[in-house]
Formats: structure tokens, sequence, C-alpha cells
């Protein structure tokens, strides 16, 4: 998601560059071969001339061809846009600078060769060499506004000439510098091998900013993507490096298939422009957007991503992984409208599934490597073909003119049509919201049946009418290339990276609801142990305040159990107790024990008054 952004970011700034997918090409000196990557830098493939020489610089010409400086053979290497090798031309001594303008005229120059005569060569597009010049740069870059570019490692200084090599001005650099390119902001990147850094400069020469850190080690050529990223061939930690040329922060890097990276170029996408009519794409490009309509995809049970026929593809377990691409589970279609339904897939079980449909309206599913394709537009057809290779690309449309017939194509050539009565006039039912279900890819899920595909599945695009046949063959024909779409890559990057960011947000918005609630669950649960922790205290102070009472009582118990044992006149003389309630008790037992005055001790006066003797009347 990172690199969405901030490549999204970078295309925005630079004011919407890409147009297309592309390819991404980085020279191996020790393997002798060029890497291959797509846009989301998964490998694709390994290329080389023949035989294998050393390869250094390269550039993709206006033609759409590879340019190749071969170290070892002196020569310039080429390549078709299809990644043949086509031969090899010129001769430049110890070949590794490179540079291809927009007249197709190709520049090559030598290594470490300072100022030396002839050492640089200027080629026609047909090969031959129409003129020699002095300076035989590294690295080199022919620039939009008609200047050619080159760094001489040899006494470390960039020069700018003009196009037939002459030189214009000139300004020491230091540090080595072996990769030049001209950024969308017009200025001039120098990578410098021995200071381990990027210096960008003016035309003039002025120093407007360096690139340090972030893992830059021995960095050699380096290339702009169309989205306006750079990329380094970072020779010193064999790696290639997607740098953020604003800051120098590290967007992405690559390091699988490299050993001694040293060149890197980057090539469009040749592709036709689509069909008119094309109302969704699915592309597998690292999301489930659709890049015409909007009905964005869902992907279900970790559905992933793979090589593809044209960049990345949907790529499916057969398990239970799927895509859901519409939001609504209305009819996409009438049952009039004319449509097409065009992809490319690649099977990799004979497990029979659909591996795309839409509810009861069309569809295309897999049967097996030695059954036919079963293609569906409300009633199943099955194509002539019925011999399949597990694990090859296919190109496959189904084409509905929605009133005559309903045709499948292979690989862009007519397979089977059927018409008439074999077509369902109501072919688009939606029976209630059972089987009412989105377009699926990977296999369908819904409420009475499931199926999954294993397999990857590319290019989905749906259009509303018939495609001709023409039309159909140049899809196929474009292969790798794919179509070419008209809307702003820039703000498609950017809209899938918003789409991430509010899935995000919505998770984190979840998450800090649950932490809410379990915040407020926690403060209850606190107040709750507060309270009990205070009914417990009072609960210990009535039980010592019981516990003080029972006390005194089992005293006042074992005080009249002693004076029982006692004899009579001793009872009341030895009473003895403390506390309110033992007080109480003597009191009591006091009564009790001591009746009409037999509590008096000896030798001690009545307290009670003595009664007056009765007088005798007179005689």
């Amino acid at each position: 998601m990172w690199r969405k952004i901030a490549t999204a970011a970078l295309c925005l700034a630079f004011g919407n560059l890409a147009q297309a997918g592309y390819k991404i090409y980085v020279s191996n000196e020790r393997a002798n071969n060029i890497s291959v990557y797509d846009q989301n830098l998964s490998y694709i493939r390994s290329i080389s001339d023949s035989p294998a020489s050393s390869p250094r610089m390269l550039q993709v010409g206006p033609n759409g061809h590879l340019y190749v400086a071969s170290y070892g053979r002196s020569t310039v290497a080429e390549f078709g846009t299809d990644d043949s090798y086509l031969g090899s031309f010129g001769a430049c001594s110890v070949c590794t600078g490179l540079a291809v303008g927009f007249d197709g005229r190709i520049y090559a120059g030598g290594f470490d060769w300072i100022h030396a005569a002839n050492e640089g060569h200027i080629y026609a597009a047909d090969h031959a060499e129409t003129r020699q010049f002095v300076y035989g740069p590294t690295a080199m870059e022919v620039t939009a506004n008609g200047y050619f570019v080159g760094s001489d490692n040899g006494i470390e200084t960039l020069n700018v000439m003009d196009l037939d090599g002459n030189l214009l001005r000139s300004w020491y650099t230091g540090g080595k510098p072996l990769g030049v390119a001209v950024g969308p902001d017009g200025y001039i990147y120098a990578a410098r091998g021995t200071a381990n850094d990027i210096q960008v400069y003016d035309f003039a020469g002025n120093l407007i900013r360096a690139l340090t850190g972030n893992g830059l080690n021995g960095p050699y050529g380096i290339a702009f993507s169309p989205m306006g990223a750079l990329f380094v061939a970072n020779f010193g930690a064999g790696n290639v490096l997607e740098l953020n040329p604003a800051t120098g922060a590290v967007i992405a890097t690559i390091s699988d298939h490299l050993d001694g990276p040293v060149g890197v170029t980057l090539r469009e996408d040749q592709c036709p422009t689509a069909p008119n009519g094309l109302v969704g794409l699915w592309s597998g490009d690292g999301n489930a957007i659709d890049r015409v309509g909007g009905d964005d995809g869902l992907l279900v049970n970790g559905a992933s991503f793979a090589s593809g026929e044209v960049n990345s593809a949907f790529s499916f377990d057969g398990i239970n992984d799927y895509v859901n691409a519409f939001s609504q589970p209305s009819s996409f279609f009438s049952n009039s409208q004319a449509f097409t339904l065009e992809a490319w897939f690649r099977p990799e079980s004979e497990a029979s599934s659909y591996f795309i449909l839409r509810n009861a309206a069309y569809g295309l599913r897999w049967q097996g490597s030695a059954q036919p394709m079963d293609f569906y537009n409300g009633s199943d057809h099955f194509s002539i073909k019925s011999s399949w290779e597990i694990g090859r690309w296919y190109h496959l449309a189904l084409v509905d003119d929605g009133t005559a017939s309903v045709k499948l194509y292979i690989d862009g050539v007519l397979d089977k049509s059927d018409d008439g009565a074999l077509r369902n006039p109501n072919r688009f039912p939606c029976h209630g919201t059972d089987y009412c279900f989105e377009l699926q890819f990977g296999g369908y899920y819904e409420t009475h049946d499931v199926e999954y595909f294993k397999g990857q599945v590319d290019e989905v695009s749906l259009y509303n009418r018939a495609l001709n046949p023409n039309e159909i063959q140049s899809i196929f024909t474009a292969g790798s290339q794919g179509k070419c779409r008209t809307e702003d890559n820039c703000h498609d990057e950017l809209a899938t990276c918003l789409a991430n960011a509010a899935s995000c947000n919505a998770n984190l918005g979840q998450c800090t609801a649950t932490l809410s609630t379990t915040q407020d669950t926690l403060a209850s649960c606190t107040s709750n142990l507060s309270t009990c922790s205070t009914s417990l205290n009072s609960c210990n102070q009535s039980l010592a305040t019981s516990t003080a009472s029972l006390s005194e009582a089992e005293r006042g118990l074992l005080e009249i159990q002693r004076l029982q044992s006692l004899p009579f006149g001793l009872r009341a003389s030895t009473f003895s107790c403390s506390g309110q309630l033992c007080a109480d008790i003597m009191a009591v037992i006091h009564q009790l024990l001591n009746p009409a005055g037999q509590g008096q001790r000896r030798g001690q006066a009545s307290s009670k008054p003595t009664p007056k003797t009765k007088e005798l009347p007179p005689d």
C-alpha cells in the first residue's frame, strides 16, 4: 500500500505522466543477462544476447526496441518489443554508455576514456554509424529539450552537449559519476558510485540537492518510471532501489534474480487502444478495482495476485477464494442488450468450475483439459475445442448480440456460434435474493452452490456491445501489452490507495469502537470492584463489631459458668467483667445471684434502711 501511495503522489506531482503499464529492465554484469520485472516489481523473465556479453547501460528507443551496451563484445545489442534478441551492431571500445534519441539515433560510448578521440559513436536507426565524438561518457541521456548529457567517470565530470556530441559545458562532480538521468522536474540526476549518493543539478551545473543514505551502495545506472519514481541499480548492495526523487526515501526494493546490477531502464507497454463500449475492466494489477466503470471488486478469503498475461493477474487457490466484482445484485444487462465478455485465463487443475460468472446471466466454465469450454448466456453452450493445456494462458471472448446468436472466440479465432432456439430469451433471471449474486471471478459462491477455480484470471473486460472479429483478434494479438486505458493512471493509482486507506480507517474505527467498549466495560468493572471493596470493608467492620460483641458475650457466659462453680457467698464478690455488654450482663447476674441481700459481705453494713421499732401505746 505504501508503494502505491508514494508512486501515486509522485505521478500527480509531476503532472500525470503515466498512460500505460511498464516493465523494468536491469542488466546484470556478473550473470551476463537482463532481468525483466513488471510494474508491480514481480520478476517475469531473464533475457540475453548471444553469446552473453556482460551487458551495461540500456535504454528503449521510440520503436519500442531495447538497446544494450555490450561491454564484453564492444557492440550494441538489440531486443524486440517481445524481448527477443535481434542481433548486435556497431563497434565501441569497451562499450558501457548508451542512450537513444527521440529521432531514433543511438549513442554509445566507452568506459574510462578521457577525452579520447572518436570514443563516442552515433548510429542511425538503421544501425549505420553517422558520427563520432570526443567524449565517450560512461552514462548518457538525451533530453526532451534537445541536449545530450553524459557522465565522464574518468575525470569525474558531467558534460552537456548538443545532439551531435559537441561539448557545451562541463563541471566537476567528484565521486565517480556512473549513472545519469534527467528527471520529470527538468534536473540532471547523477549517481556517484564511490560517494554513494545521487546529486541533482540544473543545466547550468548548480547543485540543487543530494540524495544520500537509504541504502545507496555503489549506485550505478538510474532511470525514471512513467510514474516519476527514480530507479537505481545499486551495484554494491546487489539490488535495485525505487526512490522518491525529491527526498531520496526508499519506496521499494527489488532483490531477486539480480547479480551485479549495473543498468536499469523502463519500457512503457505499447498497448492498443481498447475497443469502444468498454464498461468494465478488472486488470488484477495488485487490486480488484474496476478501472473503467467504478464497480470495484472485493477480494474474498485470501484471493491474491500472480504474474499474468498482462502485468499481474488474479490468482486463486481452488479452495475457497474468489472476487466479488459488483456491489449490487441486479442484472448488469437487460435481456435484449448485446454484450461481450473477454478475459485471459490459466488453469492449474482439472477440477471443473466457473472462473467468471454473473448470476444466471453470463459466464465461462472450465471443465478440464479434455473437455469443451462451457460458455454461458442464461443457457449453457459448449466449445468445439476440447483439448487444453494445464498451466497455459488462453484468451476467451463470449459475444452475445442480444437477439440472434452467442459466440465463443478462443485465442482470437471463432470457435463456436449458437443461434436461434439455442438461446435463452430470458437469460438474465433473478430468482429472488437467493439466486442474485455479484459478478464473481475465481469461482462462485451463493446460497445453494459453490465452485472454486484453481489458476489465474487476467484482464476481465465487459463491453455493452458485441465486438467484431477484428477487434477480438487485435486484443489477442496485443497479448502482454494489454489494452491502453483513456483514464488518468495517476488518479487510478491514487483511488486504489484511498480505497485501501478507507478500508484501513474503517478497520481502525472498528478497532477504536471495540477499544472504547472494552474501556467502558473496564470502567464499569472497576466501579463495581470499588463498590464491592466498599461493601467488603463495611462487612469487615460489621464482622469486627459482631466479633467484638460475641467476644464480650462469650466472656460473660464464661463468667456465669465460673460463678456457678463458686460457693454462693463468693459469687458476687468475684464477678469480673469488662466492656459495656459484659457490664450489662454483670448487672443482671448480680440481680439473679444475690437475692434479698444474700450477696452482702460479712462485717459490711446493709445499705437497706433499718426498720423503726414499733412503739407500744401508753399504759
